[in-house]
């Protein structure tokens, strides 16, 4: 899922950008996860992190998406990937879910992923 959750209405207006309100990402997650219950592994891939997972700014703020924390929470799924914040790549959990924010490539931060029974994550080195 691409795009920004922003509580701005000014932003969610921006033709130029591609913004959704807080709740729609829920929405969505909650409707996608239900279609693909049967799944090996569920998998989310986002543009922004969850709120208080990996979505640290420089300024020490906490930038992460809220009702995309919640979702993580309820639902569990396998691996939650996600960007945007570069400044806080690594990993992290939100209960069972593996959250990784691959952060930027261009400084040599990027990260395999097997998914077999178990999932495992390596980080590449640059």
């Amino acid at each position: 899922m691409g795009g920004m959750a922003v509580k701005n209405p000014q932003r969610l207006a921006d033709p130029a950008r591609y913004y959704h309100e807080d709740e729609d990402v829920y929405r969505t997650l909650t409707k996608i996860c239900k279609e693909i219950s049967g799944s090996a592994h569920q998998i989310v891939m986002v543009h922004q992190p969850p709120r208080n997972s990996r979505d640290k700014i420089y300024s020490g703020e906490h930038t992460g998406c809220f009702s995309l924390r919640r979702f993580i929470e309820e639902f569990q799924p396998d691996l939650a990937l996600c960007g945007h914040i570069h400044e806080d790549w690594g990993e992290d959990r939100i209960g069972r879910t593996i959250v990784v924010n691959v952060g930027e490539i261009r400084r040599g931060h990027a990260a395999l992923i097997e998914l077999n029974d178990k999932i495992k994550v390596q980080w590449m080195k640059p």
